[in-house]
């Protein structure tokens, strides 16, 4: 897939421009137009409007026609001293292909040891720049994490930075090795993916289909979770490990409990244009139902302005004019 191009300047600049239409809508396809790019709302971004900026292609230099270089670059940050610039990356960049069609593998990493460990196929960015005095800047070093999210900051010294791991439920962290950067273990495990207290004493589980919260004050750890689906699924143990260990009986038990759950109903399926008869319950006074939603716009109003896409698989409609149908008869249309 061709990667989008990103910003990489000093002199970041979001500004309406001066024939930008009013504020609510354009006739004016979205997307490039010249050196800017207009939005569904009609304003217009320019980035090349600040004197000295550039455009920089946030090149992995892993393919030569540019099909796995990054994408998504959501957050920047200037070192305390001004002289490198991060820039994160936290999207879709994943899965991607080799130009014979082998998929491109990166090494994953130990968190607490930072080694390489494993491989995987997603690979977000850190990339790290060196800006000169006149503001234009270099790349220094690339870094591939299998996660991350929006979180990116320096030390206060410049001689570490810290990177949020999104699903991964850590934070990484990088210090300064001579004129590169590398990992500095063990990572910051936040410890919400256990849903464990911070003591390791307790554990919390949210049991979705009855809205209830069982709390055990019982440690466990991967071995146990192993014996506890051999019990239930009715199979062998692998080996004297999980067959002396314990299984997870006071949160899972082998006996299923087949009580009826009562739902609270969604009150849009009580009222028009559905059918009064699809819910049956809908009619039960004493069933709990939630607000209707009040809709803006009826079908008509929908078939009218959808009128013309084309919707027999995916990427066949203009993504602007789809999203601008959606925001008028979601929010209504913006004066």
């Amino acid at each position: 897939m061709r990667r989008t191009l990103i910003l990489l300047s000093l002199g970041l600049v979001y500004s309406a421009d001066l024939h930008a239409q009013p504020r609510g809508g354009t006739t004016l396809p979205v997307g490039n137009i010249g050196n800017s790019a207009v939005l569904p709302t009609g304003q217009f971004i320019t980035p090349l409007a600040a004197p000295g900026s550039t455009i920089h292609v946030l090149s992995t230099g892993i393919r030569a026609d540019g099909d796995a270089d990054a994408a998504e670059a959501v957050k920047t940050a200037l070192s305390p001293d001004g002289k490198l610039l991060l820039i994160v990356t936290s999207g879709w960049n994943r899965d991607n292909r080799l130009p014979d069609g082998t998929p491109l593998t990166y090494p994953g990493i130990d968190p607490v040891t930072g080694a390489a460990a494993g491989q995987t196929t997603m690979a977000e960015w850190v990339f790290i720049y060196g800006v000169e005095r006149d503001g234009s800047v270099t790349k220094k070093q690339q870094l591939d994490l299998p996660n991350t999210y929006s979180g990116l900051t320096w030390g206060p010294d410049a001689s570490r930075f810290y990177v949020s791991g999104g699903a991964n439920d850590r934070v990484y962290v990088y210090r300064r090795s001579g004129d590169s950067f590398v990992p500095d273990a063990p990572f910051v495990l936040l410890g919400h993916n256990s849903n464990q207290t911070r003591d390791q004493k307790q554990l919390y589980v949210v049991n979705g289909n009855t809205d209830s919260i069982s709390v055990i004050s019982t440690l466990y750890n991967t071995v146990n979770v192993l014996r506890t689906m051999e019990d239930l699924l009715g199979i062998g143990h692998l080996n004297i490990r999980d067959d002396n260990t314990d299984p997870m009986s006071d949160v899972f038990s082998a006996n299923p409990d087949f009580t009826p759950y009562t739902a609270i109903i969604p009150g849009r399926l009580c009222a028009p244009p559905v059918d009064p008869g699809l819910v049956p319950d809908c009619n039960v006074a004493a069933r709990v139902k939630t607000a209707p939603i009040v809709e803006r716009h009826d079908r008509t109003w929908w078939a009218e302005k959808t009128a013309g896409f084309d919707f027999s698989s995916e990427d066949k409609i203009d993504a602007g004019a789809f999203n601008r149908v959606l925001r008028d008869g979601i929010h209504g249309v913006q004066p």
